[in-house]
């Protein structure tokens, strides 16, 4: 059994890389609060700093990348789900806000 990422697999990855470079520096200072760039605004504070992610990370159609393409996702394999987990936990990436409504497939 081959596990070789697929040209196609590669692209999603250096697309979401493109994305995250481009969105998250700028995204992470708006909602530092303090020099060591955490965000210090209760659980409220936390809550709409995962809203606010989930719609930039909506902008670029990777907020539920198993939705179908017509929903806004990009209709994702379990490959670029492997990958696009791994990249997110490489990032660091910030939490979003409703993690279960963006992830079950299922039955489309």
């Amino acid at each position: 059994m081959d596990f070789a990422w697929s040209p196609e697999d590669i692209a999603f990855k250096e697309e979401l890389e493109a994305f995250l470079d481009k969105e998250m520096p700028p995204f992470i200072e708006q909602w530092a609060d303090n020099e060591d760039g955490e965000v210090a605004r209760g659980v409220m504070g936390v809550m709409d700093k995962r809203k606010a992610w989930q719609n930039k990370l909506n902008e670029g159609r990777w907020a539920a990348i198993l939705w179908p393409e017509e929903w806004g996702g990009r209709a994702a394999t379990t490959a670029q789900q492997v990958i696009y987990t791994q990249v997110m936990a490489k990032y660091r990436s910030p939490g979003i806000f409703n993690a279960n409504g963006t992830r079950d497939h299922q039955g489309w």
